[in-house]
């Protein structure tokens, strides 16, 4: 990093947090000076391990008033009139308390709850009074997933995370071999993956088979899969917002598993008053399972580390992150190269109440993620190498205002630079670097009036608006409304306007990319530009029956699609496109304490144009329906049964051969057999589907408790009646190839 860019990202930091710093006394009107009433605030925590609990809610019983707490389980409800309350604190998987509350005019009353874990769950899915879903998160398209949920669900080998979010209605992945995923007709690169605030370019292991998140150490993810709210930037599909859990802040505890395919250990544990610490590490094991996943796979081993220190305030916390994550691929054959990965994140974070109700989050962290293409013997491979860096800075200042209202301010820096050396269609040679420093800002406004609520905002491209870019590409709209019909109905509806600037150099048609290298866009070519349409309503048809129904439309003003007329070195590799998205998605939860069902549909369609060609992306799905259920057969042992069936994705068929002349030295006969290699005459680009998807996975859970220790043994089977679902057909040898087959699995986990 150059020395000017690293005096201009630091002179934009210092401006930035001093505006922060000082915006409290230059404001006086959002302080909420003047006002009357009291304002009552707090944080919610786990009374067993004292870890914050975030999107608890936070009910003033009878008088209309709540919040619910954010990701560092603080909450405030403001101008609460002098009087006797009952303070009722809940949240899912916790047991509901009720705390008598006084309030006077002698100031802000602290009042701080601990919850008791809730060992035998009500599955209702009824909304009672108010809650996250209406108190905090107005968007029209976003899921949460809980740690719980995770381990529910049957897995190849070990769970994972993106695995998971394709239960989720709208996200789709192309094979069984990755875990790369796709959001309504968004391409792989299009998704912004955050942990803990850190950015993770490249969240997989080698081959994509899963996440370098280690599933124990999540508290909950968000999931946006469309219309995400100002905050969010450079991406234009969704957003996996991941948080991970504190250490235990009473004793020292910790979780050792081994599966089919790696080991793992966990420790955690408090360092004095309210701070805590946290290690997990997995390493490969039996990665003879990876044999099973994907046919001819080459021998590969991984390891990954995540460390977390947090210092706890009364109203915040600060804390360091961070993670390393290595894999190593070496095939047989010296024709075939080894491949290597490796991803590092670090970030220090400090959230407080820095002033009556302004609330204050600030992340300064560093990311890096590369991979090498390594020739075993010179001429047969080109070697290929591409290197990420990024260091940010992001702040965030939350306003609660009167009436449950509430403002969201901040700004994020970031200054990505990339070095990649590789060959373009294994024939052109290119050495690219690249640098720039991304500048965003943002403000939002949820407010309520009634049964009407809304989430106004704009998030601003700063850096796109000095050189003089669009004026939708630079103050991007986002804009979400909710009514609620009564009975919890509500009905939303969103609009966003998003852009992305880096991009993975990578050929959509590949089956599975071992190389897929990051390019910042060149200024030949615009930026990815899309718009979201989203309307959604949801509600319970019954006390333990909940549904939605959302549409969704996605314009892609520009996309940056992969030339494949590419001749000439002059050629450019990449081309600006367009397309569009649409799509029906259906979701219902049923819930009981014998009984969780979760079911969903969705119809989608995708299409990109690009010169002159209109056609379907490869992970382009039409019909998709998911299943997912769960039986508590007794206190301690589940029974999970999950179903998925999805049209043929495209692909492009073969519409003849011929004989292709091999031209090698001179003097040599170029048709030595007389007829030269077989070469293939495509069709019409993905005009033609597979056959359909279809799988049927089942598992089963057994918790058992022994003295001071907690032992988890899971047994799956994927592919129960071990369907044939096609993965790839070599146009050449005419041998077709299959996803995974029948296959059992198992773990142990023991916690202590």
């Amino acid at each position: 990093m150059s020395a000017v860019r690293v005096l201009l990202l630091g002179s934009a930091c210092a401006a930035g947090l001093w505006f922060a710093v000082c915006r409290a006394d230059a404001f006086p009107m959002l302080r909420g000076d003047a006002v009357s009433g009291t304002d009552v605030e707090g944080v919610v925590s786990d009374s067993a391990t004292g870890e914050r609990i975030p999107g608890a809610n936070v009910i003033l019983r009878g008088t209309g008033r709540g919040a619910a707490t954010n990701n560092n389980g603080f909450y405030l409800i403001s101008s609460v009139p002098t009087g006797t309350y009952s303070l009722v604190v809940s949240a899912v998987g916790y047991q509901r308390r009720t705390v008598p509350v006084s309030v006077a005019e002698t100031g802000p009353l602290t009042v701080n709850v601990r919850l008791a874990v809730r060992l035998i769950e009500s599955r209702e899915v009824v909304v009672e009074e108010q809650s996250i879903s209406t108190l905090t998160e107005r968007s029209a398209s976003i899921h949460f997933i809980t740690p719980k949920e995770l381990q529910s669900i049957p897995a190849a080998g070990q769970q994972d995370l993106l695995r998971s979010l394709q239960i989720l209605p709208g996200i789709t992945s192309t094979s069984d071999v990755s875990a790369k995923f796709f959001v309504r007709g968004g391409a792989g690169d299009q998704n912004l993956m955050l942990l803990d605030g850190m950015k993770v370019y490249n969240p997989f292991h080698a081959f994509g088979l899963f996440s370098i998140l280690d599933p124990d150490i999540i508290r909950n993810a968000e999931v946006y899969t469309g219309a995400f709210p100002a905050g969010y930037g450079g991406k234009l599909s969704s957003v996996v917002n991941v948080t991970t859990r504190d250490g235990n802040l009473n004793q020292v505890s910790g979780n050792a598993n081994i599966n089919f395919l790696s080991g793992k250990l966990e420790l955690d544990g408090p360092l004095g008053d309210d701070n805590s610490w946290m290690v997990s590490g997995r390493t490969s094991l039996l990665t003879n399972t990876i044999d099973k996943l994907i046919p001819n796979a080459a021998p590969m081993s991984f390891t990954d580390l995540f460390f977390k220190g947090t210092v706890g305030t009364s109203t915040g916390r600060f804390g360091i992150r961070g993670f390393t994550s290595g894999d190593d691929v070496k095939p047989p054959g010296l024709d075939q190269p080894n491949y290597s990965w490796r991803n590092a994140a670090f970030s220090a974070v400090f959230s407080s109440l820095i002033a009556d109700r302004l609330y204050f989050d600030a992340t300064a962290g560093y990311s890096r993620s590369s991979i090498d293409q390594i020739p075993k013997a010179p001429g047969l491979v080109n070697p290929a190498s591409s290197l990420l860096e990024e260091a940010n800075f992001r702040v965030e200042m939350t306003t609660f205002l009167e009436d449950q209202n509430t403002l969201f301010e901040g700004f994020e820096f970031n200054s990505p630079a990339v070095t990649d050396s590789l060959y373009v269609r294994n024939v052109f040679p290119r050495l690219y670097k690249e640098s720039e420093i991304e500048w965003y800002a943002w403000v939002r406004y949820a407010g309520v009036s009634g049964a009407f609520r809304y989430d106004l905002g704009i998030h601003g491209d700063v850096a796109l608006m000095i050189s003089g870019g669009p004026l939708l590409q630079c103050a991007q709209p986002r804009l979400t409304f909710s009514y609620d019909f009564g009975g919890s109905w509500i009905g939303k509806a969103s609009y966003g306007v998003f852009t992305q600037n880096l991009i993975t150099v990578s050929n959509e048609d590949d089956l599975t990319s071992l190389f897929d290298a990051w390019v910042i866009l060149p200024d030949n070519l615009r930026p990815e530009e899309a718009r979201h349409y989203v309307l959604g309503i949801e509600g319970p048809l019954l006390p333990s029956l909940a549904t939605s129904l959302q549409a969704y439309f996605k314009d892609y003003r520009s996309l940056t699609l992969y030339n494949s007329n590419k001749v000439f070195p002059d050629d450019p590799d990449y081309l600006n496109g367009t397309g569009t998205a649409k799509g029906l998605e259906f979701l219902l939860r049923y819930g009981s304490p014998l009984l969780d069902l979760y079911a969903s549909y969705a119809l989608a369609s995708t299409t990109v144009s690009a010169n002159g060609v209109t056609y379907a992306p490869r992970y382009d799905r039409r019909h998709t329906i998911k299943g997912l259920g769960t039986i508590h057969i007794i206190e301690g042992l589940d029974a999970t049964l999950r179903w998925e069936y999805g049209s043929g994705y495209p692909f492009t068929q073969n519409e003849g051969s011929f004989s292709r002349l091999t031209l090698g030295d001179i003097g040599v006969d170029p048709l030595p057999e007389g007829g030269g290699s077989i070469g293939s005459a495509l069709g019409p680009k993905n005009a033609a589907r597979l056959p359909a998807y279809h799988r049927m996975d089942a598992g089963l859970n057994y918790r058992i408790t022994v003295g001071m220790f907690r032992g988890t043994v899971g047994l799956s089977v994927i592919n129960v009646y071990n369907q044939k679902n096609i993965l790839y057909y070599n146009r050449t040898t005419g041998e077709t190839a299959y996803m995974t087959p029948f296959l059992p699995t198992a773990s142990f986990t023991v916690e202590f």
